[in-house]
């Protein structure tokens, strides 16, 4: 009777340990913790499999509008740059080369917040990151207001935005692993939206603030958003179960998968079974950017968002370049907000467009029609045909963001998805230190050499996607480096 015992024990393991191998050969065998099985799925399914059948619900809605919120509050800060180099040039009479200062440390907190803070999003973990760069943004931000002079604010801005440069990248990290792959790029596009709302707020607290209160209100009132959010962040998110697989945490990843069942309205797949993967975070490292899969892609995305960083310099001088184009300073903060808001209909239009023709036709078009729409504005004179090329230069512009957004996070596998992410975030914050001095040498021989300039620079990063030939309509999300 023992031996029989015996031996319908090892039976029994036998067969449980066969349960537990991946289907799509992506897995180990591990032991599991007793949990109810799936109704609908049975044995052990792979990550991918079990995020889509969950679907995009009301689990996703609520991660994606909390990435979207911190977009917008990344958004805000960002175009606060181009009304405090307005209000810093009238303030204590600075010359282009000085304002451009201010331009030039953002960009460059930007960079090191890119490299550093995606790296730390891989090691540390997605939510400790993305929680970080908020905090450290609303918090910096708010020390700006107290600022004693130029050169005290300029430090405390690099530091600022140290935060920026990190939050960016990983809102589209942290929503592409939450989201199943069906209108996955539609969502992520869609983020770029929120980035638009908080342009069209930053607008209009700069009209309803700065010619009553003044730079320090308006700094203030920039980073609120931040810090809720930030604080909002440490009770509300998960952590990426893409994240806790890679590093062995299959328990932890499971349960954040039986609440998305749950929010969803799908109860019957509830206790579903991961299986681990078989390779972990410190089989990949930077380097690995480069390697003969993605050497090409990383290259092209390098160039791309430089130029398109380059391109969107103009943002910067909008202000400065309206007033020279003779428009009061009330019609300029309002057209600024007409403008901003007409990125809202691009970034939808780029949703639309990146699942009907696939990610790289639609990262095409907007590049080409931003670069036209910028040489308009060059040549428009009158007040009337001004606004519609800006209108039509931010439509665009808007939607090459998005898009090629969407099109970055899908690239990378999840143990370099921050890092590359972040990397060429770095590359377009790189473009954004010295975006303020080109501009500012070129707008010294005139205003229309230096969008001419941007606007060329922009079909520098068109003319990548004829060497680039991966397209991620439709694919699965990868962990994993593949050999070539």
């Amino acid at each position: 009777q023992q031996q029989q015992q015996q031996e319908q024990q090892q039976q029994s393991q036998q067969g449980d340990g066969d349960a537990r191998k991946q289907p799509d050969s992506v897995g180990v065998e591990r032991p599991h913790a007793k949990r109810p099985k799936s109704a609908r799925l049975n044995g052990v399914v792979g990550l991918n499999t079990a995020i889509d059948v969950m679907g995009a619900g009301w689990y996703q809605v609520g991660i994606g509008l909390l990435c979207g919120l911190s977009e917008a509050a990344d958004g805000i800060q960002q175009i606060s740059v181009s009304f405090l180099i307005h209000s810093f040039g009238q303030l204590f009479h600075l010359k282009n080369h000085s304002k451009a200062l201010i331009g030039s440390f953002s960009g460059g907190g930007m960079l090191l917040g890119a490299l550093v803070w995606g790296r730390i999003s891989d090691l540390r973990g997605r939510k400790f990151a993305f929680v970080g760069t908020l905090l450290m943004t609303g918090i910096i931000g708010l020390m700006c207001a107290l600022a004693q002079n130029f050169k005290s604010f300029l430090v405390l801005r690099f530091l600022l935005c140290i935060g920026i440069g990190g939050n960016v990248p990983l809102a589209f990290t942290v929503f592409t692993e939450f989201s199943p792959r069906l209108n996955r790029g539609a969502y992520l596009t869609m983020l770029e939206a929120f980035w638009a709302l908080g342009a069209v707020a930053s607008c209009v607290i700069a009209l309803f603030v700065l010619p009553t209160q003044g730079w320090k209100a308006y700094v203030v009132w920039c980073s609120i958003p931040s810090i809720a959010l930030g604080i909002a962040g440490i009770f509300v998110l998960p952590e990426s179960p893409r994240y806790l697989v890679i590093h062995g945490r299959i328990d932890e990843a499971e349960l954040i998968l039986d609440s998305m069942a749950e929010t969803n309205g799908r109860p019957q797949y509830k206790g579903l079974r991961l299986a681990e993967a078989s390779e972990t975070f410190e089989s990949s490292n930077v380097r690995d950017l480069f390697s003969p899969s993605l050497r090409v892609s990383t290259i092209g995305l390098f160039v791309m968002y430089f130029s398109l960083s380059f391109g969107c310099g103009i943002f910067i001088w909008l202000p400065t370049l309206l007033q020279s184009k003779k428009m009061a300073v009330m019609s300029m903060y309002r057209s600024m907000i007409i403008m901003a808001l007409s990125q809202i209909p691009g970034v939808i239009f780029a949703s639309f467009l990146v699942e009907r023709v696939g990610r790289r036709p639609a990262i095409a078009v907007f590049f080409l029609f931003g670069s036209l729409t910028t040489g308009l504005f060059a040549l428009a004179e009158s007040h009337r045909i001004v606004v519609i090329a800006t209108i039509l230069m931010e439509f665009f512009l808007a939607g090459a963001n998005g898009s090629l957004s969407a099109y970055t996070v899908e690239v990378f596998p999840t143990t370099l998805r921050s890092t590359g992410m972040g990397a060429c975030s770095a590359l377009s914050r790189f473009s954004s230190v010295i975006n303020p001095t080109i501009w500012a040498a070129l707008m010294n021989i005139s205003d229309k050499t230096a969008i001419f300039t941007g606007a060329s620079v922009l079909m520098v990063g068109f003319s990548m996607l004829f060497i680039m030939n991966v397209e991620t309509k439709g694919r699965a999300l990868q962990d994993h480096i593949k050999a070539k």
